[in-house]
């Protein structure tokens, strides 16, 4: 299974969501299976998962960070837990 962080910001972005878009996609980069997927704040996606505030950071459909830069190690973790439960699972 592909895992998405999804990064949502204003356009262009702001320092935060800069930082946000990153790690985002340094932390991608350890993972051959996880992709970065951007989107403006005024866009459908966000409208559809109902996003109020910058930056906002999803991985599949799942809220990790609102309003600062998600930790590193933290956006990790989230993925390494949703891999493990798939391999539980598969």
């Amino acid at each position: 299974m592909n895992i998405i962080i999804r990064v949502f910001g204003p356009s262009p972005g702001c320092a935060k969501c800069k930082a946000a878009e990153k790690v985002a996609e340094e932390t991608a980069q350890k993972f051959s299976n996880v992709t970065v997927e951007k989107f403006d704040v005024f866009s459908e996606e966000a409208d559809k998962y109902n996003i109020m505030m910058t930056p906002t950071i999803m991985v599949n459909d799942v809220v990790v960070e609102v309003g600062k830069p998600p930790a590193p190690e933290k956006l990790q973790k989230v993925i390494t837990e949703i891999i493990n439960e798939e391999k539980r699972e598969g």
